[in-house]
């Protein structure tokens, strides 16, 4: 299908150069969404309304427009949930009632998945919601994620580590969420500023706070930006090989999906744990994601020779960023922080036993830690992994995009100049298609 590019004073991302394995989208249902994406930055650049102010012209002109395509792309759609899942986007918008859409998407096995409306952005707490559009297709031929394999690991895991220091640490649960793989193939308004996220978690990225029944991961941009931002990263730390990159990129889908999943259902195991630790909330945070990736590099760590270098190479994407912003920063630090400590990152990645030998040795002292209830001794422990790391990894904290420009500068770098710039019709806003 066309890619879409977002209106150019805005950060985007140029999906167009994201490999694509395969997508479920007749022409006329990628022009469709294709408008549907344009008119969503339009609404995004004019901004919502203040109170007590009434709609522009082209404010309605753009909203009748995203209505309308957006019920041509479900009639042409030949896939039942598809096609009621794009009507029901439609009538969110036009009613603003976002609640039957939602759940209908956080419920449903989707091949094409499309979030639309004031989806909220990661990137500070507080961030106000924006308008935003996120297009993926369910891909084939993508590595397969063996979803009852990993699930039973982890909660194997969690089972020998936290129970056993805490009856109370394992809840019931009744229904892991689902984890829909895909294909991202379009991003507009908001979704296309930094830091674009390689998952969303459904219904609680579109305002369902505290609640997931479905994870959704853009497997082309996760692999893409492990291809060149994190393998880049384990290069240049170890100064290592450039075969070594590209290695471990080849073997990183799997590996990087199968963590993944297991991060993603460990917090329903171990979050509970980290909140009665009487932690301040930010530690509690960190806690949680340490936890999390611990419980998953040990589902996956024994899964190829490469999967420890894996491992590492996004904990350093993680650990450079500003743990002001991002828990897992921190997390990952005092991860890093601990191999260091115990006998260096080369050893480490080597040999999946001796990478797996010493995360569980962090995860039982922070299990053990958690469950001690002397806070001031565990909140003095992390800080001191995390501040083991070298500064030099802290890459300019300040300046959080750095954790994706050198993938939008190589993708942009390689647009056709001869792309065809279309206007939406009577909106006065400007997009673009390849």
């Amino acid at each position: 299908m066309a890619r879409f590019f977002a209106v150019p004073e805005m950060l985007s991302l140029d999906v167009r150069k994201l490999e694509t394995s395969g997508d479920y989208l007749s022409a006329e249902i990628c022009s469709a969404l294709d408008d549907a994406l344009c008119c969503a930055d339009g609404l995004n650049a004019i901004g919502a309304p203040r109170e007590g102010q009434s709609l522009s012209s082209v404010r309605k002109s753009l909203e009748s427009q995203l209505i309308n395509r957006l019920g041509d792309a479900a009639d042409a759609s030949d896939d039942a949930a598809v096609a009621h899942h794009l009507r029901l986007r439609s009538e969110a918008v036009a009613t603003g009632d976002y609640a039957a859409a939602r759940e209908y998407a956080a419920t449903t096995e989707l091949k094409v998945e499309l979030l639309i409306g004031l989806v909220p952005s990661w990137r500070w707490p507080d961030h106000r919601q924006e308008f935003s559009a996120i297009l993926a297709v369910k891909p084939q031929g993508a590595p397969r994620v063996v979803t009852e394999s990993v699930d039973s690991a982890v909660e194997a895991i969690a089972q020998s580590f936290l129970a056993a220091s805490d009856p109370n640490a394992i809840p019931t649960l009744a229904k892991l969420q689902s984890y829909s793989v895909v294909d991202l193939v379009g991003l507009a308004g908001d979704a296309a500023r930094y830091p674009c996220h390689f998952a969303n978690f459904l219904p609680e990225d579109e305002g369902d706070l505290g609640t997931t029944k479905k994870t959704v991961v853009y497997q082309n941009f996760y692999l893409e930006r492990f291809k060149r931002v994190s393998a880049p990263l384990l290069d240049a730390t170890l100064l290592a090989q450039a075969t070594t990159r590209q290695d471990i990129s080849l073997a990183a889908g799997p590996v990087l999906l199968e963590w993944f999943r297991a991060h993603d259902i460990a917090h329903s195991y171990s979050d509970g744990l980290c909140r009665r630790s009487g932690l301040d909330l930010p530690l509690i945070h960190c806690a949680r994601e340490l936890l999390a990736d611990l419980i998953g590099f040990l589902t996956v760590a024994n899964s190829s020779d490469q999967a420890p270098a894996i491992l590492v190479a996004e904990m350093l994407r993680y650990a450079r960023r500003s743990p002001a912003l991002f828990a897992d920063a921190t997390a990952a630090r005092i991860e890093y922080g601990w191999l260091l400590k115990s006998g260096g990152i080369e050893t480490a990645i080597s040999d999946p036993d001796v990478f797996s030998e010493r995360i569980t040795e962090l995860l039982g002292l922070t299990v053990s830690h958690l469950v001690s209830g002397d806070s001031a001794y565990l909140a003095q422990w992390m800080n001191r992994l995390a501040d083991g790391v070298p500064r030099a990894l802290h890459l300019e904290e300040s300046s959080p995009g750095r954790d994706v420009y050198p993938l939008l500068e190589s993708l942009i770098a390689d647009r056709k100049p001869n792309r065809v710039r279309q206007s939406i019709p009577t909106a006065g806003v400007r997009c673009q298609h390849s």
